[in-house]
């Protein structure tokens, strides 16, 4: 495929002088040395970091990067403790404040004991294009370099030969072209590294040498010697019989008798091409043709992405010399006969997919157009509500004696036994969220709804508005999707639960299926393969997603493992998946894309084909997405679709005619800003806007001094936002807005209307301690439940913690146990306005257990280095409105 060229030749230059000096003692191999750089920039652009790594020897690489953004900084950097030897090689790349200039450059250098050496790296630097667009399937090069000239003699007599002989290197083992220039004389073999060069005429001359490993189209390195030519007693010779076979006489020279030596010697139409004449065509090299163009049997052509598909990259076609991914259709002539193209996906040709197929008044419902109602089944209906002749209604049993069974009659919308009760004990029900109460003179029953949070389902769940409701973590079928992270990483799931089970982990697009065993009390570590984590942007991934089925109910968290860029996530599980998601993420920057990532779920065990049309209305422009204007990607079960974006994707509407997981977050985000290190991955499993809350009670970070970023989001327009704490203020937000606020200590957020919290880990150079970014839900405190399983990662993570939100009673009672021993009262801090108060408690590494009497808040966090991990504990079904 014809190479790409830049339309601009504008290059900037860094100068770096590295000094590598070896210890002061006698040994000469295997001494440690130190290596030290000073950039000094020109030009106006902005570089505000410039990476650095030295490798060599089979040393482990030592890296960095200078922070060059504060006023008065300066890019140098000194490392001790390189072993003496040679071969060593130090590379340095940046990229300027404004993304459009990016730069590179390399140098080796030798380390030996008591010596210093000098060594020059240039960072070749381009600015981007600013016409048009190019799609980029290659690899870096690093250019050839010339790293030996020999001129031999410098001076000679006319007549007589100069050796010339040059050396260059590539790291990657590319071809080497050499190009030999001089001002005057002959040049026996003007590409060979080894020629000669012949003095024609007395005076002082250049000999240059140029080498490249592309076609001297962007990289030349080059070499220039200065000689003389003095004249010699005799000419060489007058006449062509003066000199040996092969040779002509050219002013008193003898010359190799050539074809030609310039344009003149050729006949009409011809020129001369290295000492040959051939036809005088538009080109025979890419050189010769205009910017944007390349050469194609001596013509000049537009420089096309492909012409074949054998042009493009794996997964690719070429269509109108672009290449596209290779989708399974475009239009609906692509499909099989009764088949349609649906976001590039043949599905069976039904009425429709999606309520926009429909006209004004229906929607779409199992693939046919009906009339829009109210519901058509159950689950159309909010929480307490059945479809009743396609009217939601409240879910009471009988509202008339006749509506029950003979020997019963309807007693506060339930259907009790015909007798008479003498006592309270006569009216208990199967349901652990009601008492009942006998009014002994009329002999009947009140069924009333206890007080939500009390414990339920054997210390599993809690009571909400007369409900049970249990941990919204605990489940049997999990499908999840690891989203991209700054380079390829360690993917871990832990798995727990209040029994024991066994169970099955698969990824179906790597033919990967493993299987595990949960203890109680315990956590299971189970690693999966780096290739599980989906990289492409806005590509169906066929079977990419992981499945963990378990014959129990079990808790899962994921783990997104790479040094210096970690986070967790909760999983949720398949039952209390929904259909309608708001994206919480963070903004695209310098060292990563804001992400969103679906995965489709199985309609039964076993189910490979039905699909599931997803609806995504971005919130800004994703690639070739704009911002604001909804697209549909078809999946198949167990597929999965992620879409990254330079903006921010918080807020944006998510809709699916079934069930999906969906998750949000950034491959490597800078908190809160771009210009605060470090950037980290962060990530969550997002709840379904159905399950979201009202309140949420908050914990500060422990260690931070800055405070901590919050997000809160909203899914309706006219919500209003509540902030109670050190600094109270009142926010108003419309669907998908949100406000980004810094809080430092504990606070209560209430809202009109159903939002959604996210807690971010500031980057280390906020407040200057071992931390990173990370991202943690804050469940509504509605949704708190009373028995947690928990685990930090197995190592890494020196530091872990949990947040606790417990109530002030149980605090003050000793019964908030972590690992069967009450937390001390001392490490709480009342939450003002509120029962409540708060925890930062350091945990060790392994698996805990939080158990109290009352429902209570776990958020588990951990630092390293520039690097976090963080996730919520647990929270409980339903949704977390206030009562």
């Amino acid at each position: 495929m014809p190479a790409s060229r830049p339309n601009s030749s504008l290059v900037l230059l860094f100068v770096a002088l590295l000094v590598a000096a070896g210890c002061a003692n006698d040994s000469t191999t295997g001494e440690p040395g130190s290596l030290n750089v000073n950039l000094e920039l020109r030009g106006d652009i902005t570089i505000n970091q410039v990476a650095w790594e030295v490798r060599g020897n089979g040393i482990t690489p030592i890296s960095g990067a200078i922070n060059t953004s504060a006023i008065g900084s300066t890019p140098s950097v000194e490392v001790f403790g390189i072993p003496s030897g040679s071969n060593y090689l130090i590379t340095m790349t940046a990229t300027s404040l404004d993304g459009a200039t990016s730069c590179e450059g390399w140098a080796e250098f030798d380390v030996s004991p008591q010596v210093t050496t000098n060594v020059m790296v240039m960072l070749n630097c381009k600015p981007a294009q600013n016409l048009g667009g190019v799609r980029v399937n290659g690899k870096f090069n690093f250019c050839a370099d010339l790293v030996r000239v020999v001129v031999a003699p410098l001076q000679t007599s006319v007549g007589n030969d100069i050796a010339l002989s040059a050396g260059a290197v590539d790291l990657e083992g590319d071809e080497i072209l050499y190009r030999w220039e001089a001002t005057d004389g002959f040049i026996d073999d003007p590409t060979a590294p080894e020629t000669t060069y012949t003095c024609r005429t007395a005076g002082s001359h250049a000999v240059r040498v140029e080498v490249s490993d592309d076609s001297f189209d962007y990289c030349i390195s080059d070499w220039t010697v200065a000689i003389t030519c003095v004249s010699g007693d005799a000419p060489e010779c007058e006449l062509d019989a003066d000199c040996d076979a092969g040779e002509v006489c050219e002013q008193n020279v003898c010359v190799p008798d050539v074809e030609c030596n310039v344009d003149a010697d050729c006949d009409a139409g011809e020129i001369c091409l290295v000492n040959v004449c051939v036809p005088d065509v538009e080109c025979n090299v890419d050189q010769d043709c205009g910017a944007g163009e390349v050469c194609f049997q001596n013509e000049c052509i537009p420089d096309l992405e492909c012409s074949v598909d054998g042009d493009c990259a794996p997964g690719e076609v070429c269509e109108g010399n672009v290449c596209i991914p290779d989708l399974e259709c475009r239009v609906d002539a692509d499909c099989a006969t009764g088949e349609i193209c649906v976001g590039n996906v043949c599905v069976p040709d039904v009425e429709c997919n999606i309520d926009q197929d429909c006209p004004a008044g229906e929607i779409c419902f199992a693939n046919e157009c009906v009339p829009d109602l109210e519901c058509n089944i159950d689950q159309d209906c909010p929480l307490g509500e059945v479809c009743v002749a396609n009217d939601c209604v409240p879910n009471i049993e009988c509202n008339l004696d006749a509506d029950c069974d003979a020997g019963e009659v309807c007693v506060d919308n339930l259907c009790v036994l015909d007798v008479g009760c003498s006592s309270d004990q006569d009216c208990v029900d199967a349901n652990e969220c009601t008492v009942g109460t006998c009014n002994v003179g009329t002999g009947l029953c009140t069924n009333s709804d206890v007080q939500d949070g009390t414990v339920c389902d054997d210390g599993n769940g809690l009571c909400a508005v007369g409900e049970c409701r249990t941990n919204e973590l605990l489940g049997t079928d999990f499908v999840i999707v690891f989203e991209a992270n700054y380079l390829a990483s360690q993917l871990t799931l832990g798995l727990s639960g209040p029994q024991a089970s066994t169970g099955v982990v698969s990824i179906p697009a790597l033919g990967f299926s493993q299987s595990f065993v949960v203890t109680p009390g315990e956590v299971t570590t189970l690693a999966l393969p780096p290739l599980a984590e989906v990289t492409s942007s806005d590509v169906v991934e066929p079977g990419a997603a992981v499945r963990v089925v378990s014959e129990e109910q079990i808790t899962v968290y994921g783990l997104n493992r790479l040094l210096l860029s970690t986070d967790a996530f909760a999983a949720l599980p398949v039952e209390v998946l929904g259909q309608r998601h708001r994206i919480a993420a963070w903004s695209g920057g310098i060292n990563g894309p804001s992400q969103l990532a679906v995965a489709a779920v199985p309609a039964f065990e076993g189910d490979t084909t039905t699909p599931t049309t997803v609806t995504i209305t971005p919130a800004a422009a994703a690639g070739a997405r704009p911002a604001g204007i909804p697209f549909t990607v078809v999946l198949r079960p167990l597929d999965a679709y992620q879409l990254q974006s330079e903006g921010d994707l918080t807020g944006s509407l998510v809709e699916s005619d079934r069930p999906i997981s969906v998750f949000g977050g950034n491959r490597c985000a800078n908190i809160p800003d771009q210009e605060t290190g470090f950037c980290d991955h962060v990530v969550e499993q997002l709840p379904p806007v159905s399950i979201w809350g009202t309140e949420a009670l908050t914990v500060p970070l422990a260690t931070r001094t800055s405070g901590d970023t919050f997000r809160i989001m909203a899914d309706q327009n006219g919500t209003q936002v509540q902030l109670e704490g050190a600094t109270p203020e009142l926010i108003n937000l419309n669907a998908g807005d949100f406000a980004e606020r810094n809080l430092t200590g504990s606070y209560r957020i209430t809202a009109s209307s159903p939002i959604l919290v996210s807690q971010f880990s500031n980057g280390t150079q906020w407040d200057g301690v071992t931390s990173d970014p990370f991202m943690m839900l804050i469940p509504s405190a509605a949704q708190f439940i009373r028995t947690y399983t928990f685990a930090t990662p197995g190592s890494g993570f020196p530091e872990n913690y949990a947040n606790i939100v417990a109530l002030t009673s149980d605090v003050a009672s000793g019964t908030v146990l972590l690992d069967g021993a009450p937390v001390p009262a001392g490490s709480f801090t009342a939450l003002a306005g509120t029962p409540y108060s708060t925890a930062q408690v350091p945990i060790s590494i392994g698996s805990h257990t939080l158990i109290a009497p009352n429902p209570l808040g776990l958020y588990v966090y951990g630092y390293a280095a520039f690097d976090s991990y963080g996730y919520p504990g647990g929270f409980s079904t339903g949704n977390g409105l206030l009562p």
